[in-house]
């Protein structure tokens, strides 16, 4: 979920039409990913509007409770089981349907190629943040953001966290100085900043190439591939000895 919260700054930074606090969200997967994330947004001040998981769907437009969901998600029947206040509720049936709630950000968090060509024109929130693997395919994307104005901030960007932390873990395994950086200032607090760091970098830099591309034919994913192919030719492998975090 680092991630996923490092992305939505970056990106509402240089965004005026939405601020985090006050923002509606929908989470599509309320696991773990769904769930910490639904919980540091809140905690910046966002309202948790929608969540689901294989059990069932929440939607109330004045807020859910997340302390109580957070109770909740790993006894059987999960979301099912939840007694507070909803204006809409999805059976495992009707899950899909949670994703065209109306909110600012929306978090599918869970399966793959969930928002298509078959709900594209249905979907009502202003960014999609990505925290399960291609939850939605290229084309779409492109439509969403060309036809709808709705920019989503690609997976393999956000949702990089676990990566970035494994990639850390190695490299301290062989890397001594790293490893005595990384120990002075804590394992939680070092992977935690890197994180931050790498990936809202990253988000800033793949919106600021879609600004000065802004009258081609492009968007976040392709300024993205973009960008890691033109970083993996000047590669060098000690990328992650930046003591200076």
């Amino acid at each position: 979920a680092y991630g996923l919260i490092a992305s939505i700054k970056a990106f509402l930074s240089s965004n005026n039409a939405i601020n985090i606090k006050g923002a509606n969200v929908v989470i599509q997967g309320y696991g773990n990913v769904g769930a910490a994330t639904a919980t540091k947004l809140e905690k910046y001040g966002a309202k948790i509007v929608g969540a689901s998981d294989i059990n069932a769907g929440l939607w109330d437009p004045t807020g859910l409770d997340i302390k109580q969901m957070n109770s909740i998600r790993h006894q059987v029947g999960g979301l099912g089981n939840y007694t507070g206040k909803v204006g809409k509720f999805f059976d495992s049936n009707q899950l899909n349907w949670l994703l065209e709630a109306p909110c600012d950000i929306l978090v599918p968090a869970a399966r793959t190629n969930v928002i298509t060509s078959r709900n594209a024109d249905r979907i009502q929130c202003k960014v999609i943040l990505q925290g399960a693997n291609a939850p939605i395919n290229k084309v779409t994307e492109y439509y969403l953001f060309k036809k709808r104005r709705i920019i989503s901030l690609s997976d393999f960007i956000v949702n990089s966290g676990g990566v970035i932390g494994c990639a850390l873990e190695l490299a301290i395994q062989t890397d001594e100085v790293l490893k005595k950086v990384v120990l002075s200032a804590g394992v939680r607090s070092y992977t935690e900043n890197l994180i931050n760091k790498i990936i809202s970098n990253n988000v800033r830099d793949v919106l600021n190439l879609i600004k000065e591309k802004n009258k081609t034919d492009t968007f976040f994913r392709e300024e993205a591939l973009f960008l890691a192919k033109k970083r993996l030719q000047n590669i060098e492998f000690n990328y992650l000895q930046i003591p200076s975090i």
